[in-house]
């Protein structure tokens, strides 16, 4: 239960990272962490688990520098983040030249011609880099929150922050991590690049409906057992076929 960190309310995904990357540093300093968005699904996870393992060497080698995972994009997509991959470093990640969000089709036809890479937001780091990223603009808030957690972790009850924290959270803005964070940190940031892997972003039905159809079936009676968002996809599916054939019988 102690790994399990909870907000008082939502304040953006800036937010989130920082509170859990304070509890992290309050039981280690040096902490390697790896964040990994929750609506993925990945087809081939030896190729993203390669990818993974070349960005944490490079945190091994660089910590204060966070590492983002870009894919070699499979197809023009316009509702994706892309990253432009700058020079290549001494351990063979590429420096981040640009981010460029949700771009129209020819923009996202010049980027990937570019050499553009989807974002994942997939990310590798010392928390202690990530937490760097706050401080330009934000560290008076760092350092509030820092000490409502060494203090609650510190009294050994894990409710002894509790209102404190959600005073704070009251009057916190809502920051996004890749607007509010990585944007304009470019140059402390480098991405590795990653073949295609069958990734895709479920963050929509649509996109849940799209990997379903891609899969074959037994992949799908396989992914539906592990993940219960895509059985339910699958029963809706089945569903709406049901209601199909039950009108076509009646009409």
């Amino acid at each position: 239960s102690s790994n399990v960190i909870v907000q008082p309310r939502n304040r953006g995904t800036a937010i989130g990272v920082l509170y859990s990357l304070l509890h992290i540093v309050e039981r280690d300093p040096d902490a390697k962490v790896v964040m990994l968005p929750a609506d993925h699904y990945v087809r081939d996870e030896a190729t993203l688990r390669e990818a993974l393992q070349t960005a944490l060497q490079h945190v091994a080698e660089q910590p204060m520098r966070p590492v983002l995972l870009g894919l070699e994009p499979e197809e023009m997509d316009t509702e994706l983040g892309y990253i432009l991959p700058g020079d290549v470093d001494e351990q063979g990640a590429h420096c981040v030249r640009r981010f460029v969000e949700k771009p129209s089709l020819r923009e996202a036809r010049e980027i990937v011609a570019a050499g553009g890479l989807w974002n994942t937001f997939i990310v590798a780091a010392s928390a202690a880099a990530l937490i760097n990223l706050f401080l330009p603009r934000h560290a008076a808030m760092v350092m509030e929150m820092q000490v409502i957690v060494s203090r609650g972790l510190g009294s050994g009850s894990p409710t002894a922050a509790w209102p404190a924290i959600v005073s704070m959270y009251e009057r916190l803005p809502e920051l996004d991590f890749s607007r509010d964070l990585l944007e304009g940190r470019e140059a402390h940031l480098c991405v590795v690049r990653t073949p295609q892997c069958g990734w895709s972003d479920l963050g929509t039905p649509t996109r849940v409906g799209e990997t379903l159809r891609r899969l074959r079936p037994r992949e799908v009676r396989e992914t539906s057992a592990r993940a219960p968002f895509l059985n339910l996809a699958i029963q809706h599916a089945q569903y709406a076929q049901q209601s199909r054939m039950s009108t076509s019988s009646v009409s």
